[in-house]
């Protein structure tokens, strides 16, 4: 196992190398749960990839290994549309949207009628009368999440 560089003098070095192996050396775990992803219309997959994204981070796994830990979690057609794909898959996220878990999931389950309805959704998003500001935000944040993922309007097209 593989040990912080020992003291040599400088108190500021050591506590830099003593946390940098810290984080290098980090156990994964399973401190956060992640809920199961079916597939099912009812079910919002960029809200669940977003908490993947989470539960990855608080339970410290690695890059190289998240899609293969999200894999235990799909049921369903989820589960089906992963043994489908799963030896073209090379990753969670980045890179070629055609290898990564998180952008097939995505394209697949995020239907055109699903974003249509998301999109008139943003379009129509008024505050409601007893709903603060701070709320109002927040869902209108979220649905303009859902709608441009990759912040790709400009802002004087922004409602």
């Amino acid at each position: 196992m593989n040990r912080p560089l020992t003291p040599d003098g400088n108190a500021q070095q050591t506590i830099i190398n003593t946390m940098t192996w810290m984080h290098t050396n980090a156990k994964e775990g399973t401190y956060a749960k992640l809920s199961k992803y079916h597939g099912k219309s009812e079910e919002d997959v960029m809200a669940w990839c977003e908490e993947v994204d989470r539960v990855a981070s608080a339970n410290n796994w690695r890059d190289a290994r998240i899609h293969t830990i999200v894999a235990a979690y799909l049921r369903g057609a989820a589960a089906d549309y992963y043994e489908e794909e799963k030896l073209n898959i090379n990753g969670w996220t980045g890179g070629n949207a055609a290898n990564n878990l998180r952008d097939l999931l995505v394209d697949r389950f995020a239907s055109d009628s699903t974003k249509d309805v998301w999109y008139g959704d943003y379009l129509n998003c008024r505050q409601g009368i007893i709903e603060s500001v701070e709320e109002y935000g927040n869902r209108f944040k979220k649905l303009q999440k859902k709608v441009d993922p990759n912040n790709g309007t400009p802002a004087t097209n922004t409602i």
